[in-house]
């Protein structure tokens, strides 16, 4: 799962041995046949897989679901953990991440927290195989590759090796750590993967996100590149079985969908597991705010992202490539929107503000200023620009509909289309409102399709879209006209109507949680107590508006403390519904920074400092204001 892999990102804590056993049973041999399936488990009800890059990522981004299975009746559960996920720390480390999974899983069947580990050779490769004492049909798998690192770069103390590399041709193979020297080609992995695949004798595959490719989202590396071979392998040895792509890091696009005892038990799971990893929060207090908040009340396959006609097949699919039947109620060879199963590529993209590629795909016809993480932006990006789809097999497209960035100054003023048979189509100047723009061609079949920029307007600083569209012949929905708001933005400020509440305040000076929503920007070295500011905070430093009764919010404006010290450099807004939206650096004179959204109706939100400038001591704000849009 690992967010964030750098050295300096968390302090990293002491893990005491006893930990690192935790009552595991290991035995050592060599196994030269393969073993006993799932040893004293029926598997009447059936057999679950689950193919991670990570130790902990089936407990974030495919639980529930592996839960109820393991502790439903007649149930198997194998699940393979590729990556050691060792971020570059080496074994200690990875092993002991290894056990936080071991006792995650004994937690999840409510048995004792012991297990029996051993050698087995799959396909030529040797592997660790972990099998729960109480509950045979619970088995783990480990394969202990080199961790890739978030953007594929991989680490030094793993000879900066990734899946990635590997993958796309940088490397010709890719070496385990540790003692136990393991080799592997892209093609004796996915062997391996195989032979593991044919052991478990899975009636459901389980995996990471191989619609979406390298770079095209914010996802990590190694959950791509996993999810890819997942399927390679399951085409080769098990094409029949359904398999499902669950996101990782981009689930929190999406509503919080676990609740209830699903999400304590969840919950419960993950807890167990944290004491085993020192880089991630260890308890719910020291995760608020983070992603690993966010992560635990979603469950998402892939499919949630596209709409109903325009799936993937991840859910049940023959192939796993777009023929077969989605959960979701499309068909990815269905009339309609083909881009949404499309991989996305780009010339640049803006991850920073989330204005990635793959927002082009997303649905949402809009961008800045209403709701810029809806769309794709380039950085600084002109004429040369560029924007691919590509789909695992041929599709017939015979139209392709644009929608330019909204904003008054990023505008494409001309384009052209080039389609993998190697035809092309021009692209007139695009509609400058966001509006709809139509390039209609002849039916061809393709696999992919290029937009290339080879015109701007003058006042272009970061060329985008905001969405493309890619329409099979016979669709019966015509492309929607979207027109970003042309209203007036509200006047009316609602941040003054809620009650504030900080994790630190200064009341000997004034400056309290109050001070921040009292109508007045101002703050030291002028009005010292017009200003909240904290009692020596920094990151993690928070504040929280409350409304007696919900209110809808589409902007919000920060004002920093206009000292030169104290600056906010990023931070999180989270609302009562469990959205988010990134606030970037704040202008350190205390001038408005603005931050737009799609308009949600909520009852509070949090503001999280996440970064502050080096001289910062006491972070604060000299004003919050909400309005509707």
């Amino acid at each position: 799962m690992r967010l964030s892999l750098r050295a300096s990102a968390r302090p990293r804590l002491a893990t005491p041995a006893a930990l690192l056993l935790a009552a595991v049973l290991t035995a050592t041999a060599v196994v030269g046949s393969a073993a006993t399936a799932q040893a004293a488990g029926s598997c009447s009800a059936g057999s679950q897989l689950e193919v991670t890059a990570h130790p902990d990522d089936d407990l974030f981004f495919m639980n529930p679901a592996v839960l109820a299975k393991t502790q439903a009746a007649g149930w198997c559960t194998t699940t393979v953990v590729v990556t050691s996920g060792d971020a570059g720390k080496g074994t200690t480390y990875a092993n002991s991440r290894e056990a936080g999974l071991r006792a995650a899983y004994a937690n999840m069947t409510n048995v004792k927290n012991a297990w029996t580990t051993v050698s087995e050779v799959d396909a030529g490769r040797t592997v660790q195989r972990s099998t729960l004492t109480a509950m045979p049909s619970v088995q783990l798998v480990f394969m202990r590759l080199p961790d890739g690192n978030i953007d594929g770069s991989g680490f030094a103390a793993t000879g900066s090796q990734s899946l990635e590399q590997l993958m796309v041709g940088y490397i010709p193979s890719i070496t385990t750590a540790g003692s136990a020297r393991q080799t592997y080609t892209q093609a004796s992995l996915v062997s391996t993967i195989g032979a593991l695949m044919t052991k478990a004798a899975p009636t459901i595959i389980r995996s990471m996100d191989y619609v979406h490719g390298f770079g095209t989202d914010t996802d990590h590396s190694d959950h791509h590149a996993v999810g890819a071979l997942t399927l390679q392998a399951r085409n080769a040895v098990a094409s029949s079985v359904p398999i499902t792509p669950y996101l990782g890091y981009p689930t929190v696009q999406l509503p919080a969908n676990v609740s209830g005892s699903d999400l304590a038990a969840k919950t419960a799971a993950f807890y167990t597991y944290t004491p085993y990893d020192s880089l991630i929060c260890q308890t719910a207090v020291a995760c608020a705010g983070k992603p690993e908040e966010q992560w635990l009340p979603r469950m998402h396959p892939v499919s949630d992202l596209t709409s109903p006609g325009t799936g993937t097949g991840g859910g049940t699919g023959t192939g796993g490539t777009g023929t077969g039947t989605d959960p979701s109620g499309g068909t990815g060879t269905a009339a309609g929107n083909a881009a949404a199963s499309a991989q996305v590529t780009a010339s640049s993209q803006n991850l920073a503000d989330g204005q990635g590629a793959v927002k082009v795909i997303d649905g949402n016809a809009n961008g800045y200023p209403v709701n810029a993480a809806a769309e794709w932006a380039s950085q600084g990006g002109g004429a040369g620009t560029w924007v691919q789809l590509t789909w695992m097999e041929p599709i017939a497209i015979n139209r392709i509909v644009l929608f330019d960035r909204p904003n008054a100054d990023d505008q494409v003023t001309g384009g052209t289309l080039t389609f993998s048979d190697g035809s092309t189509a021009t692209v007139p100047s695009l509609a400058n409102d966001g509006s709809a723009t139509e390039v209609s061609f002849s039916t061809r079949s393709i696999t992919s399709v290029r937009l290339t920029v080879t015109a701007v307007s003058a006042s272009t600083k970061n060329v985008g879209l905001a969405e493309m569209q890619a329409w099979t012949p016979g669709s019966t929905t015509s492309p929607p006209v979207t027109t970003p708001p042309t209203t007036t933005p509200s006047t009316t400020n609602l941040a003054t109507s809620a009650t504030a509440v900080a994790s630190s305040e200064s009341p000997s000076t004034g400056q309290t949680a109050a001070k921040a929503i009292d109508g007045v920007v101002d703050g030291y070295p002028g009005v010292a107590s017009a200003e909240w500011a904290t009692n020596g905070g920094r990151t993690g430093s928070t504040l929280k508006l409350t409304w007696a009764s919900p209110v809808t919010l589409g902007r919000l404006v920060f004002f920093d403390r206009p000292n030169t010290d104290d600056q906010v450099t990023s931070g999180t807004v989270t609302f009562s519904d469990g959205t988010t939206v990134p606030v970037g650096s704040l202008d350190n004179a205390g001038a408005a920074t603005t931050v737009s959204f799609a308009a949600r109706t909520v009852s509070s939100l949090t503001f999280t400092v996440t970064g502050v400038s080096g001289s910062t001591r006491n972070v604060g704000l000299a004003e919050l204001q909400a309005f509707s849009g």
